[in-house]
């Protein structure tokens, strides 16, 4: 699988714990200091996200597949 300019293992999964997410991405962000992996994370419009369609959502046209979560 290939994300922005790195080639990642096949099952490579983005699962960060919640100390994790707010000392290594969202900190950085909010301090506006780089962000780990910051090109193959991307960042989503939250007003359109949960205005569309989960199939509507696409970006770009590909046939690689997506993956949408989200919480109950």
């Amino acid at each position: 699988m290939i994300i922005g300019s790195k080639q990642l293992p096949v099952g490579f999964r983005f699962m960060p714990t919640d100390e994790e997410l707010v000392t290594h991405y969202l900190m950085n962000k909010v301090l506006y200091r780089p962000v780990p992996a910051a090109q193959e994370i991307r960042e989503i419009d939250v007003a359109r996200f949960y205005s569309n369609h989960p199939k509507n959502l696409e970006y770009e046209q590909t046939k690689q597949r997506r993956e949408f979560f989200r919480e109950k």
